[in-house]
């Protein structure tokens, strides 16, 4: 016989199949189910990656930014150090000039009899005198000093 045809039994091939229902259902083999929890768990972890990158990329960014801001705000405190300072001798310079208040109102009433080429420029001086020095003025006259 040349050609030999091996004959199963139908039943037997389909109880193989079917084995295991009655226990709860059909269950893959562990290996595969091994094979699906990896990948899961791969997927799971090049997310977390992700996520870690960002996250580091996040902490740079705002590392810089606060580093940005130390220095911008170090620069603004040495200015106003340097600005109380110059504006310390200015009013050294003006108690030296003008002792008394007095002196001062009449300072006041001379920057009207100003002449100055444009209007701006009486605008500026009285803005420095109201801006600056009378409210010092008041400010000493309050304290006692003079």
């Amino acid at each position: 016989m040349p050609f030999a045809l091996e004959i199963r039994e139908p039943r037997g091939g389909r109880s193989s199949l079917f084995d295991g229902i009655e226990e709860g259902g059909i269950r893959a083999a562990p290996s595969y189910s091994h094979e699906i929890n990896e990948h899961e768990n791969e997927r799971a972890l090049e997310g977390l990656q992700d996520r870690v990158i960002l996250l580091k990329r996040l902490s740079g960014d705002i590392n810089e930014e606060v580093d940005t801001h130390n220095r911008m705000l170090d620069r603004m405190g040495n200015d106003m150090d340097s600005s109380r300072g110059i504006l310390s001798g200015t009013m050294d310079r003006f108690k030296t000039v003008y002792p008394s208040r007095h002196a001062l109102a009449l300072s006041v009433s001379y920057s009207d009899k100003i002449k100055p080429k444009n209007a701006d420029t009486r605008g500026i001086v009285r803005g420095f005198i109201s801006s600056h020095i009378l409210p010092y003025s008041i400010k000493v006259a309050n304290l006692g000093v003079f």
